[in-house]
């Protein structure tokens, strides 16, 4: 089974040239952990995981520390980092060059490439066009369904 066969190609992507602002919108309206970066032509760039988003939100112990330490004043901290760095651009947290799929790997090997890295999407690319993702779920979901059809042949008199 080839990569084409599992991978979705609808896919939460934003252009490079967004800030954080509307990288934390994209996230929130697609309710997925990892944006794809594409250009202006399209071509893909590389992702932005929303743990990078959120952890540049985060404020410095330091800074929690002089405020008095309480987790009010962390929270509070926390929002009014977000807020000045809601327009700072995204690029900085993009990671660049990172592990993608060509539609005709094997599905196989590309479970144990999720398992083993502890990544849990791949981008699919081809000729620097983003086609789709796949993930450990789709995977599972089809190999499921394989293994239950497998197993209702079998029982068939």
């Amino acid at each position: 089974m080839k990569v084409r066969e599992v991978m979705n190609n609808r896919v939460a992507r934003v252009r490079a040239r967004a800030d954080l602002y509307q990288a934390a919108e994209a996230v929130s309206l697609a309710n997925v952990s990892d944006l794809m970066v594409v250009d202006e032509r399209g071509d893909f760039i590389g992702v932005l995981p929303a743990g990078d988003i959120l952890r540049a939100c985060l404020p410095k112990v330091e800074d929690i520390i002089a405020e008095g330490g309480s987790i009010q004043q962390a929270f509070s901290l926390f929002l009014k980092t977000g807020r000045e760095l809601s327009r700072m651009p995204i690029m900085p947290l993009v990671i660049r060059e990172p592990l993608s799929l060509d539609p005709d790997d094997h599905v196989a090997k590309v479970a144990a490439t999720l398992v083993q890295t502890n990544i849990h999407m791949l981008p699919v690319v081809k000729d620097r066009k983003l086609l789709g993702v796949v993930t450990r779920v789709a995977i599972l979901e089809k190999v499921v369904g394989l293994l239950h059809s497998a197993v209702d042949e079998v029982q068939e008199p």
